[in-house]
């Protein structure tokens, strides 16, 4: 199997894993170009973070410290412009919260 093939078929397996509608989005095309990707050339648009805000599943559990998937889906339309520029903005710095570092892995049986 080609690379541009392997490269075709994890883009589609992680797409699948969302609820976001990307029917009309064309993956990335392969690159030959270069090989160095980083962060800073990563662009999120406000849309995308209304889709996905949208799409949160408010019967899910949060964290000790997070906000309500609820309060998130409700507050879309206002949240999404600010929390796409501080995406934007740590991605283009290569800096992310040292918050959102920090995990709490339970294991379930």
């Amino acid at each position: 199997m080609t690379k541009s093939k392997q490269i075709y078929l994890i883009n589609r397996f992680f797409c699948a894993q969302t609820l976001v509608n990307d029917e009309k989005i064309e993956l990335p095309k392969e690159d030959n170009t270069s090989d160095i990707c980083t962060l800073s050339e990563i662009v999120i648009t406000t849309q995308d973070v209304q889709d996905i805000l949208e799409t949160l599943d408010t019967s899910k559990a949060t964290g000790p410290d997070c906000i309500y998937p609820t309060l998130l889906k409700q507050a879309s339309l206002t949240i999404a412009e600010p929390l796409c520029k501080f995406y934007n903005l740590s991605l283009h710095n290569s800096l992310v919260p040292s918050q959102w570092k920090i995990t709490n892995v339970i294991t379930v049986f």
